[in-house]
């Protein structure tokens, strides 16, 4: 039976939740992650004390639980939530940190780009944005190495008992 991965976090990052989905199916494991983002203002709804219900449920089926945040680390309340429920069920627990992601900023901008085009907008000459992506892509590529060693480092000064693993 492949393994079971239920995937935690703030639905801001519902973008990276699914990249790190497709990842692990790939990886042939199956995932459960949550779908449905609860406003604000409904935070003490009835629907959202289900909701987080059913994710619980979603955590004691998994065999893993990989915490998506951004390169921020930010975890909220439910999350937090999540992580305690998981950890007081003998639950592993995985931080995953992600940007947004090269590809689909690429994507985000080819398709502004295309609107612009199709409103009679003045756009820049492909080959001027292919240079400037080819700049922000090296760019990118520094910084998450940058914050693997960061985040490397701070893993080493942490000591070995603590329950949550920060991972790049």
């Amino acid at each position: 039976m492949p393994e079971i991965i239920a995937l935690c976090g703030s639905m801001r990052f519902f973008p990276q939740m699914l990249d790190v989905a497709a990842e692990q199916t790939v990886a042939g494991r199956i995932v459960v992650p949550p779908f449905k983002t609860v406003p604000a203002d409904q935070q003490d709804s009835p629907l959202k004390a289900r909701l987080d219900e059913l994710h619980r449920h979603k955590i004691e089926m998994a065999d893993h639980v990989l915490v998506v945040t951004d390169v921020t680390g930010y975890i909220g309340e439910s999350t937090r939530n999540e992580i305690e429920y998981a950890q007081a069920t003998g639950k592993p627990v995985t931080v995953l940190r992600r940007g947004r992601g090269l590809s689909r900023i690429l994507t985000e901008a080819h398709g502004l780009l295309a609107q612009a085009s199709e409103l009679g907008e003045t756009v820049v000459p492909a080959d001027e944005i292919a240079e400037q992506f080819t700049t922000m892509r090296q760019a990118y590529a520094d910084a998450l190495a940058m914050a693997e060693m960061s985040l490397n480092y701070a893993a080493s000064l942490v000591p070995d008992d603590t329950a949550v693993a920060a991972r790049s």
